[in-house]
């Protein structure tokens, strides 16, 4: 919930405020941090590709990326990862890129397939409840489809900016696709 240890890493003999749990903080921003990590939990839950039984992915299974689609950038200097993660049964395939770095990061994105389109589903960079475009008692329908329609503009030119210190997922769906609400896309119902 947010909770800052005032930048102490070592509080396990504290026994005050710096270690209590603020329950009346996680009341406070029950919209926020719950919200995403609810969200963040049933879409990994409600996917098969993290559901694999195998120790690891293959290369039909995960494809890795840099700021082009196929070229990752494994030296010590690159600050971004970014893989797209195979469809499987139900799920659909999945775009992830994580930006460490200070400045954005303008990406080029693989294609999602014929009749398919890249749409935004997750992204730490924005704020609640934008940051998982899933609609509930605090996203509604309208706001969701209005928040995929603005990043979606961007996705059908085949890039996508991912803002410093972020995350994004994107998941590749039919074009044309409405997501109706209350049901996280590929067909899973919300909790």
């Amino acid at each position: 919930y947010g909770h800052s240890k005032g930048g102490n890493n070592n509080t396990y003999c504290h026994d005050s405020p710096l270690n209590w749990f603020q329950w009346d903080a996680l009341e406070a921003r029950d919209g926020d941090f719950t919200r995403f990590f609810r969200h963040l939990v049933h879409f990994r839950r409600s996917r098969a590709q993290f559901r694999n039984s195998k120790a690891f992915l293959d290369d039909a299974q995960v494809q890795w990326h840099g700021e082009a689609p196929g070229e990752p950038d494994w030296s010590d200097a690159s600050r971004l990862v970014a893989f797209t993660l195979a469809a499987q049964g139900d799920s659909p395939e999945l775009f992830v890129s994580f930006n460490a770095a200070h400045e954005a990061a303008l990406l080029v994105l693989p294609s999602a397939g014929e009749g398919r389109e890249w749409s935004p589903l997750a992204d730490t960079s924005r704020p609640a409840p934008l940051d998982f475009l899933v609609p509930d008692e605090y996203l509604s329908a309208a706001d969701a489809a209005a928040a995929c329609a603005a990043v979606a503009a961007q996705t059908r030119l085949g890039s996508c900016a991912v803002a410093p210190r972020s995350c994004i997922i994107l998941e590749a769906v039919q074009v044309g696709m409405v997501v109706p609400p209350g049901v996280l896309r590929g067909g899973v119902s919300e909790p």
